[in-house]
């Protein structure tokens, strides 16, 4: 039993752009780059976060096996 880190890139590309939106979304605002950055980082965990509780029920509803689950807490983490 092992996640499947390589499964999903499409939540790579999402947090990828959602964290560039939040850096650009901050560039007005008189704050040091590695704040910004830090901003991003934490806002992109934490909706990736969401998307995977999300995620688990619907995807494996009623069904799901114990891989399944290691999966959805692997990508948490």
């Amino acid at each position: 039993m092992s996640p499947d880190w390589l499964g999903s890139p499409q939540h790579v590309i999402a947090g990828a752009l959602l964290a560039v939106a939040v850096v650009l979304l901050l560039r007005r605002r008189p704050l040091p780059l590695s704040v910004k950055l830090t901003l991003a980082l934490t806002i992109t965990m934490t909706a990736e976060t969401f998307v995977e509780l999300v995620e688990y029920p619907l995807v494996y509803g009623g069904h799901a096996a114990r891989a399944d689950y290691y999966d959805t807490i692997a990508d948490i983490g």
